[in-house]
């Protein structure tokens, strides 16, 4: 006679999801622990190489012969218009030194990407870096000589509203024009038909005669030289620096403290950068 079979009850399924869950705080813990601890490692590799670098650079040749590859973030436009014609006097001084740039509008990236550099123009509202102003600029308001013919000019920051802007975005929302400083400053929401969140896009809207645009001067240094662009209200126009930014959690190295001071002194020529207000 066969034994009669009973099935066993299913055992509850809820007292193993209520551990998993009492765990999950202690999982969380330990993976926080984990990543602190492998990015406080990641910053002590880049201490140790840095100083390597600066050893083998001494090696041979004194104090002249830095070696290695700077990599810096930038953003394109500024590395197209200002930047990369400052190179070749920067390699026949540094023949051993590399740069490689990236695209980038984020001085943070410098951070999560392990750059050197980062430039940036403008404030820099980061205290986790270090920043190091080696040019500085206008933040002017500009518009074509056709587009100002037909529409004419704005007289003041509030006669704004009735001109058409070509509008920059980031993430999304509308980037106020800003007027002088402290409490004296005043912002307009500008309004246009082409709206855009990248800053060649932009100037070449201004140029097609689109609107009117708040920029840097450095963005519009060639336009302005040849009268292609006309600067509006400039007695609201402000300085703003142009900083070279590093990890504050690394030393400075010979390679990133030389490339700075190339950037100094060839940025110094430039007059643009060198507004006189």
């Amino acid at each position: 006679m066969l034994a009669e079979y009973t099935e066993a009850p299913a055992a509850p399924v809820w007292p193993y999801v209520d551990d998993t869950l009492t765990m999950l705080p202690l999982r969380w813990a330990s993976i926080t622990r984990i990543s602190c601890f492998m990015l406080s490692f990641y910053e002590s590799v880049l201490h140790i190489l840095d100083d390597f670098e600066n050893a083998t650079s001494r090696i041979g040749r004194g104090q002249t012969a830095p070696k290695g590859l700077i990599c810096v973030t930038v953003l394109p436009t500024f590395a197209r218009l200002h930047m990369v014609s400052k190179l070749a006097a920067f390699f026949a001084s540094y023949p051993d030194l590399a740069v490689e740039m990236a695209a980038s509008e984020r001085p943070s990236t410098i951070i999560e990407d392990g750059f050197d550099l980062a430039i940036h123009s403008g404030e820099l509202p980061d205290s986790t870096l270090v920043a190091r102003r080696f040019a500085q600029t206008m933040i002017i308001l500009v518009a074509t000589p056709h587009y100002l013919s037909r529409h004419g000019a704005p007289e003041s920051p509030e006669d704004l509203n009735r001109f058409r802007a070509v509008v920059f975005v980031e993430r999304g929302s509308v980037q106020p024009w800003s007027f002088g400083s402290g409490q004296d400053a005043k912002r307009v929401i500008p309004t246009g038909v082409f709206r855009t969140s990248d800053i060649e896009q932009m100037r070449m809207g201004v140029l097609e005669h689109l609107g009117i645009a708040q920029a840097p001067a450095w963005l519009f240094a060639a336009e302005l030289r040849e009268g292609s662009v006309i600067r509006l209200l400039t007695p609201f126009e402000r300085i703003v620096p142009i900083l070279a930014v590093r990890s504050a959690s690394r030393r400075l190295s010979t390679k990133v403290r030389i490339f700075i001071e190339h950037l100094e002194k060839t940025f110094a020529l430039c007059s643009q950068f060198n507004p006189l207000r």
